[in-house]
Protein backbone atom coordinates (compact mmCIF):
# COMPACT_ATOMS: atom_id res chain seq x y z
CA UNK A 1 0.00 0.00 0.00
CA UNK A 2 1.39 3.45 -0.90
CA UNK A 3 2.44 5.56 2.09
CA UNK A 4 -0.19 8.26 1.59
CA UNK A 5 -2.97 5.67 1.43
CA UNK A 6 -2.31 4.41 4.96
CA UNK A 7 -5.29 5.10 7.27
CA UNK A 8 -3.24 7.09 9.81
CA UNK A 9 -1.60 9.20 7.10
CA UNK A 10 -4.99 9.86 5.50
CA UNK A 11 -6.27 11.06 8.90
CA UNK A 12 -3.20 13.31 9.23
CA UNK A 13 -3.82 14.73 5.77
CA UNK A 14 -7.46 15.35 6.66
CA UNK A 15 -6.46 17.25 9.83
CA UNK A 16 -3.88 19.33 7.95
CA UNK A 17 -6.35 20.23 5.20
CA UNK A 18 -8.93 21.31 7.78
CA UNK A 19 -6.50 24.09 8.74
CA UNK A 20 -4.76 24.54 5.37
CA UNK A 21 -7.16 23.67 2.50
CA UNK A 22 -4.51 24.38 -0.15
CA UNK A 23 -2.13 21.78 1.33
CA UNK A 24 -0.99 19.26 -1.31
CA UNK A 25 -2.30 15.91 -0.03
CA UNK A 26 1.07 14.16 -0.37
CA UNK A 27 3.41 13.58 2.56
CA UNK A 28 6.99 12.44 2.08
CA UNK A 29 7.91 9.86 4.75
CA UNK A 30 11.26 11.61 5.25
CA UNK A 31 9.43 14.81 6.30
CA UNK A 32 7.97 13.00 9.30
CA UNK A 33 11.49 12.28 10.57
CA UNK A 34 12.65 15.90 10.59
CA UNK A 35 12.76 18.70 13.12
CA UNK A 36 11.36 21.96 11.81
CA UNK A 37 11.40 25.48 13.15
CA UNK A 38 7.93 26.93 12.56
CA UNK A 39 6.38 30.33 13.09
CA UNK A 40 3.06 30.24 14.83
CA UNK A 41 -0.08 32.09 13.85
CA UNK A 42 -0.10 35.38 15.68
CA UNK A 43 -3.67 34.83 16.87
CA UNK A 44 -2.64 34.40 20.50
CA UNK A 45 -1.63 37.50 22.51
CA UNK A 46 1.20 35.72 24.32
CA UNK A 47 2.68 34.23 21.13
CA UNK A 48 2.37 37.57 19.33
CA UNK A 49 4.14 39.45 22.15
CA UNK A 50 6.92 36.87 22.24
CA UNK A 51 7.13 36.78 18.43
CA UNK A 52 6.72 33.02 18.87
CA UNK A 53 8.45 30.26 16.97
CA UNK A 54 8.48 26.58 17.85
CA UNK A 55 10.40 23.42 17.12
CA UNK A 56 8.16 20.79 15.60
CA UNK A 57 9.62 17.32 16.20
CA UNK A 58 8.89 14.45 13.86
CA UNK A 59 9.41 10.83 14.86
CA UNK A 60 12.45 8.61 14.61
CA UNK A 61 11.65 4.91 14.45
CA UNK A 62 8.57 4.92 16.69
CA UNK A 63 6.02 7.54 17.65
CA UNK A 64 7.49 7.79 21.17
CA UNK A 65 11.00 8.51 19.89
CA UNK A 66 11.27 12.06 18.62
CA UNK A 67 13.43 13.04 15.67
CA UNK A 68 16.98 14.14 16.35
CA UNK A 69 17.98 17.79 16.11
CA UNK A 70 20.23 18.23 13.07
CA UNK A 71 23.92 18.41 14.00
CA UNK A 72 24.20 21.69 12.10
CA UNK A 73 21.91 23.27 14.71
CA UNK A 74 24.06 22.22 17.69
CA UNK A 75 26.56 24.70 19.10
CA UNK A 76 29.72 22.79 19.86
CA UNK A 77 31.67 23.42 23.04
CA UNK A 78 28.56 23.93 25.16
CA UNK A 79 26.83 21.62 27.58
CA UNK A 80 23.68 20.80 25.59
CA UNK A 81 21.82 19.69 28.73
CA UNK A 82 22.27 22.85 30.76
CA UNK A 83 22.97 26.50 30.07
CA UNK A 84 24.06 28.71 32.95
CA UNK A 85 23.34 32.41 32.61
CA UNK A 86 25.27 34.78 34.83
CA UNK A 87 24.16 38.33 35.57
CA UNK A 88 20.45 37.57 35.23
CA UNK A 89 19.30 40.67 37.11
CA UNK A 90 21.53 42.95 35.01
CA UNK A 91 20.24 41.33 31.81
CA UNK A 92 16.62 41.72 32.95
CA UNK A 93 17.21 45.44 33.70
CA UNK A 94 18.79 45.95 30.28
CA UNK A 95 15.86 44.22 28.58
CA UNK A 96 13.41 46.41 30.52
CA UNK A 97 15.14 49.47 29.04
CA UNK A 98 14.06 48.12 25.63
CA UNK A 99 10.51 47.52 26.88
CA UNK A 100 10.94 43.76 27.31
CA UNK A 101 9.81 42.35 30.65
CA UNK A 102 7.69 39.56 32.08
CA UNK A 103 4.79 41.99 32.03
CA UNK A 104 5.12 42.66 28.28
CA UNK A 105 5.87 39.05 27.30
CA UNK A 106 3.21 37.34 29.40
CA UNK A 107 -0.18 39.06 29.10
CA UNK A 108 -1.91 36.73 31.57
CA UNK A 109 -3.37 38.38 34.66
CA UNK A 110 -1.14 36.55 37.15
CA UNK A 111 2.01 37.92 35.47
CA UNK A 112 0.55 41.42 35.34
CA UNK A 113 -0.38 41.21 39.02
CA UNK A 114 3.06 39.90 40.01
CA UNK A 115 4.82 42.69 38.10
CA UNK A 116 2.70 45.39 39.76
CA UNK A 117 3.20 43.80 43.17
CA UNK A 118 6.99 43.67 42.72
CA UNK A 119 7.08 47.27 41.57
CA UNK A 120 5.21 48.46 44.67
CA UNK A 121 7.24 46.25 47.00
CA UNK A 122 10.43 47.79 45.65
CA UNK A 123 9.14 51.32 46.24
CA UNK A 124 7.93 50.45 49.73
CA UNK A 125 11.29 48.92 50.66
CA UNK A 126 13.22 51.93 49.34
CA UNK A 127 11.07 54.39 51.28
CA UNK A 128 11.32 52.31 54.42
CA UNK A 129 15.14 52.25 54.25
CA UNK A 130 15.28 56.04 53.99
CA UNK A 131 13.37 56.55 57.24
Amino acid sequence: MPFNEDAEIRRLLYDIREDKPAFNPQIKPSDLRRVLCVRAKMDNVRIARQDGAFLLFGIRDRKRNCALIPTSWVVYGTDAKRIIIFGKLRIKKELEQFGISEQTLFPELDYQTRAIEQRFRGKYRRRRKRI
